[in-house]
């Protein structure tokens, strides 16, 4: 009734969703903009107390609904909650009474798939009254009769076929009968940017970014990137789906994760309230060619202080250093622009010596950018430095033929520097 399609073109995948087929993506798009308000479902829920519900002199009851009442103080201490929107969890349910009254999973009991059974452990008379006169348990029954349809787009699944070209060097692909929804794998930036990622489910719609990040955290090295390694799976119209994608910086973060959650049953809890999160690794599909790069390599500080700092000296002839020191062109002079280099720069920093398929020329060894950098500004500034005992033809060009030069500039360099020095000196 929502997309306007006959019941043969819905395929029910499990008791909460299906996958609805069109004759064409242009036919999906249109029925998607039009349904917007079809998809909005209003559930006529209602509540009363078990002992006034209908056919409460009906004895045909399950043996675990019998059990349940008679585990309550009175039948008048359980609710009764009727055409729930189907797929209702139990702890979803108890979440959103955990500011109002406090009920455990053992308080709550589906007689079936929309209706429930509540124990209040209150007396008989504060139960009437909760049912009667409670303003704040009527709204958050009005808040669950609204169901809202989450869209995703899902299509057929693009695997691997062959490699063609002269050199069999491009890949070809072919699609499949297998249908993949928006949500189903993570975002290829995403996945490609971690080391492992684990997927999770049963996610309440409050649970933050930050709450996750703290659980896993204790199994992670260094601070967690809260916004980049959490990828929320959301739905077409921004809606929670309830699902969310975590990374690891390291391939041995996540395993120890997964090995602590594994022995919990594939299951954490995030926090008192919110329901219990599942948990799974994602699998990563077969490399047809190549090989995984394995986890980043790390640095020490002092190994990446050596590697901005002094760095430059293993690129550079000590003989040509102590030319240009002799010409005035101190050592702390070239330190600080190979320096500056590395920092402002990402050419000769991060882009130089990232790894493969990160790196600007992947034709070039990690490094090898900056090296060619420091040779050639060394080169450079032999070529156009002057001294005083020896100007040097670009220096005699600034004068007329037969004209005196004035050299009085070196002078004025030599005091400039020098007091460059001493407050360099001041600063370290």
């Amino acid at each position: 009734n929502a997309f306007g399609v006959p019941v043969g073109n819905v395929f029910a995948s499990t008791m909460t969703s299906a996958f609805v087929g069109f004759e064409d993506a242009k036919a999906a798009s249109d029925a998607y903009g039009n349904s917007s308000s079809k998809r909005i479902i209003e559930h006529n829920v209602e509540y009363c107390l078990y002992s006034e519900r209908e056919g409460a002199t009906d004895t045909t009851t399950s043996e675990e609904e019998q059990k349940f009442v008679s585990s309550a103080s009175s039948p008048e201490c359980i609710i009764q909650i009727s055409n729930l929107p189907g797929g209702m969890k139990i702890h979803h349910f108890i979440y959103s009474l955990q500011k109002l009254i406090k009920v455990s999973v053992e308080d709550v009991h589906f007689t079936s798939p929309t209706t429930l059974l509540l124990k209040t452990n209150q007396s008989v008379k504060e139960t009437k009254d909760f049912v009667e006169h409670n303003t704040a348990f009527e709204n958050i029954i009005k808040t669950l009769s609204r169901q809202i349809l989450r869209v995703q787009a899902a299509k057929l699944a693009v695997v691997h076929d062959k490699f063609v070209g002269p050199a069999h060097q491009f890949e070809a692909k072919k699609t499949t009968n297998k249908l993949v929804a928006d949500g189903d794998i993570p975002s290829s930036n995403f996945y490609l940017s971690h080391g492992q990622v684990l997927h999770l489910s049963n996610l309440h719609p409050s649970i933050t970014k930050k709450e996750i990040s703290d659980i896993f955290q204790p199994y992670c090295i260094l601070p967690r990137d809260v916004e980049g390694s959490i990828e929320f799976v959301k739905s077409l119209d921004g809606y929670p789906t309830g699902r969310a994608y975590i990374g690891f910086d390291r391939l041995s973060e996540a395993e120890k994760a997964w090995k602590t959650i594994f022995a919990d049953g594939q299951k954490v809890k995030i926090n008192e309230h919110a329901p219990v999160v599942r948990v799974r690794p994602v699998k990563e599909r077969r490399m047809l060619r190549g090989k995984k790069l394995g986890e980043r390599t790390e640095r020490t500080q002092e190994e990446l202080l050596y590697s901005l700092q002094s760095l430059w000296e293993e690129h550079v002839d000590p003989k040509d250093i102590e030319y240009l020191e002799s010409v005035g062109v101190a050592r702390s002079v070239l330190e600080d622009a190979f320096m500056t280099t590395r920092y402002n720069n990402p050419t000769f920093g991060v882009e130089d010596l990232a790894r493969v398929g990160e790196r600007m020329h992947d034709d070039k060894v990690p490094g090898q950018a900056f090296e060619e950098f420091v040779q050639l500004y060394v080169e450079t500034l032999k070529d156009i430095s002057t001294t005083k005992e020896n100007p040097g033809r670009m220096f005699e060009g600034l004068f007329f033929p037969g004209e005196e030069l004035d050299l009085t500039i070196f002078d004025e360099e030599e005091e400039r520097l020098s007091k460059i020095e001493e407050e360099r000196k001041k600063v370290i």
